[in-house]
């Protein structure tokens, strides 16, 4: 649970300290008062980047060169406190004022689930969904962040190495070795996380009597073997074009509904059902290791037409107990007589 967050030159919010409600928080302010802002904020805080976009330097207040949040929480009964510095090249993270090193030290130490209007990027860009599936497999296997961090560096190294005008071979051999191990151990986990993941969905789908026959790849683990044999057949050409061409980061998760790619043939509507399900099955995963678990629902009133939101209003009264941040530019019926809650107005 959150107490408060201190923000400073985060997007508009240039300096401002937000107390919360151990329950319901609800924040209300026309379009352009910084709402998604505060969300993204507490957001920030436990994952050290954006919902919104994918390059935090953009999270930076413009006229500023830094950002600045530290937050106050609660987790199993013990006071915590975390800070967080960015000036676009570099973040320190301090935890109960001990200085992080890893991100996978403090990754998921609160679990923070948000539905928005940008969760339609899950669907449309490769990128998003993999950072999407890439949470919750780190959740769901912490070593699998660290087994992913130790991958993007050394492609990123292979990279450089291919651009080079005096290409090492045996050096490439050597980042080729070990991708291969790493690509190995990444895909055994992500096979494991998405069999459960997906049994969770499909139970969800009869739960909620969706007749509609949305789908999730089934994805199968890739050898060593494999592995060895990809990275082998393109290696000539990665050299002649110097780029990479294949690699464990190219592999996508597809989504489906009637056994047809959704994003190329469902509504706006059914999409946005599919990423609630997508959401709710993220809660429903968390909640079998944790409670420490809290909510952002960003504009929900525009974000569901009336059908899908009470979906959304009978998962708030599911998760009652859960610490919950809801945007809206008005006070919305449903909360009114919600006794139990802060309201925080923003002009």
């Amino acid at each position: 649970m959150i107490k408060d967050i201190l923000i400073k030159n985060f997007k508009i919010i240039k300096n401002k300290k937000f107390n919360f409600h151990p329950n319901l928080n609800l924040i209300i302010g026309p379009n352009g008062s910084g709402k998604t802002s505060l969300l993204e904020a507490i957001y920030y805080s436990f994952y050290f980047r954006s919902f919104s976009i994918y390059n935090s330097k953009f999270l930076i207040n413009k006229y500023e060169d830094f950002l600045f949040i530290e937050t106050n929480f609660i987790k199993e009964g013990l006071d915590n406190n975390i800070k967080v510095y960015y000036d676009g090249i570099k973040k320190n993270i301090l935890l109960n004022d001990n200085n992080i090193k890893k991100i996978s030290e403090v990754y998921s130490i609160l679990n923070v689930i948000v539905f928005s209007h940008y969760d339609f990027s899950i669907i449309e860009n490769k990128l998003y969904r993999d950072r999407f599936f890439y949470k919750l497999i780190s959740f769901y296997r912490m070593d699998f962040l660290d087994y992913l961090n130790k991958y993007k560096k050394i492609l990123n190294q292979k990279r450089i190495l291919l651009k080079s005008d005096n290409l090492d071979i045996k050096l490439l051999d050597i980042y080729n070795k070990n991708l291969i191990e790493l690509s190995e151990k990444l895909s055994k986990i992500k096979e494991q996380f998405l069999k459960e993941y997906i049994n969770i969905f499909n139970s969800l789908l009869k739960k909620l009597e969706i007749k509609k026959k949305f789908s999730i790849d089934i994805y199968k683990f890739k050898n060593k073997e494999y592995w060895e044999e990809l990275f082998s057949s393109i290696k000539e050409k990665e050299i002649e074009d110097k780029k990479i061409l294949e690699g464990f980061h190219k592999e996508d998760i597809n989504f489906y509904k009637d056994n047809i790619i959704l994003k190329n043939y469902s509504s706006e509507g059914e999409k946005k059902l599919f990423i609630f399900l997508l959401k709710y099955s993220e809660f429903l995963l968390y909640k079998k290791k944790t409670n420490n678990i809290i909510f952002l629902f960003d504009d929900i009133i525009s974000l569901y037409d009336e059908k899908n939101r009470n979906l959304v209003f009978n998962l708030i009264k599911e998760i009652d107990n859960y610490q919950k941040f809801i945007t809206s530019t008005e006070l919305i019926d449903y909360f009114n007589s919600k006794k139990d809650k802060n309201i925080i107005n923003l002009t």
